[in-house]
């Protein structure tokens, strides 16, 4: 008997401008052989930053996913939805409104259309933020790092772990046409590589406006665990994979997190090669994390009593001192025993990839 020919999928990718977006969107392109269509949808047109043709057609969607309407129109005749799309605000007024609204609305508008286009699969991207607190977190899993009393960010994990609730409780509602949506949710770390618009940059950015010099804060010790964008990305492709074979059971309505062989090490450490490429260094020595929280805590006091006034969301936000001064490590063991995960780019590959893009980002 000949085998089973598999047909050929119509993929959405919401957040596809973004940097996420763009690396799932690549991968389609470049690794994927059962692809018919990747149509990817976005506030903004599409810019890209990664280096590939195109094997399959290809379609931009200028749309909102808080507007039903522009979500459904872009769901007709789908097979699976990849959705990245999604708001960060930090600071210390970051704008909780929007969040809400672009986070967990835009996410419920999403799981309906999927289920009135009956849409069969949805991928969910989360993050490791939903289970940090104020404490350390030493190779968690998805059953020993749990939903913390209290977020070290205020607004978008609260916002990200309501939305990836709906998304899991989604998980085996009926369609319009009788079938099932199947539903999973990934929780990225902080991510690198081409496109990333806030970690590496806002480093040298900021050593480039201190006259090449990166400052450190606390002693370095914590360990920052990082990954690059494009094996989150293949994550993703993974748990679509899974939910189309549907060889495994325990796998639809869950969530996995997903870091790959990044080392993990000093969120300082991580920085040396990107620093080094623009002639840049860290500061010989670090400066003690009290201080600066003290002087912080000063700011946002004077922020607060002038807030009636005039209010001003200032960076950066204690929390993301703290953050950056925390140990927060992560398995993949239930990604890779689930959804087939390895990551596509060992850490070498990762690192070079993303170095030719660090170089040549404009600093001013």
């Amino acid at each position: 008997m000949a085998p089973e020919r598999r047909a050929k999928q119509v993929c959405v990718v919401t957040g596809g401008s973004g940097f996420l977006g763009q690396h799932i969107v690549h991968l389609l392109q470049t690794k994927c052989d059962d692809v018919r269509e990747v149509r990817t949808f976005d506030i903004r047109p599409i810019k890209k930053f990664l280096e590939y043709e195109d094997n399959f057609s290809s379609r931009h969607i200028i749309g909102d996913v808080t507007n039903y309407t522009d979500i459904m129109q872009a769901l007709d005749g789908v097979d699976v939805v990849y959705h990245v799309a999604g708001v960060v605000s930090y600071g210390t007024r970051p704008d909780t409104e929007l969040m809400q609204k672009v986070n967990v609305s835009g996410t419920e508008n999403v799981i309906h259309a999927c289920i009135e286009m009956s849409v069969p699969r949805l991928i969910f991207c989360s993050t490791v933020d939903v289970v940090v607190g104020d404490k350390n977190i030493v190779d968690g899993t998805e059953d020993t790092a749990i939903t913390p009393s209290h977020f070290l960010f205020p607004g978008y994990p609260q916002t990200k772990h309501e939305a990836e609730d709906l998304v899991c409780r989604a998980n085996g509602s009926h369609l319009a046409n009788g079938g099932r949506l199947y539903t999973v949710s990934l929780r990225p770390n902080v991510m690198y590589g081409e496109g990333d618009p806030f970690l590496i940059p806002s480093a040298l950015q900021s050593a480039y406006s201190a006259g090449g010099w990166s400052v450190c804060v606390g002693n370095g010790k914590a360990i920052f665990q990082v990954s690059y964008a494009g094996n989150v990305a293949w994550a993703f492709l993974m748990a679509n994979r899974t939910l189309l074979d549907n060889k495994l059971t325990n796998v639809e309505g869950q969530y996995f997190f997903v870091p790959d062989d990044t080392p993990a090490t000093s969120i300082y450490t991580t920085l040396e090669p990107y620093l080094h490429d623009r002639g840049f260094k860290h500061m010989p020595v670090y400066i003690p994390y009290w201080l600066i929280h003290g002087l912080l805590s000063i700011r946002d006091l004077f922020l607060w009593l002038i807030s009636p006034l005039v209010k001003i969301n200032a960076q950066p936000p204690i929390c993301s001192i703290k953050y950056i001064n925390m140990t927060l490590t992560f398995k993949n063991d239930k990604a890779r025993t689930y959804l087939g995960f390895r990551p596509l780019f060992n850490p070498e590959e990762a690192l070079q990839r993303s170095r030719k893009y660090y170089k040549k980002i404009k600093l001013n």
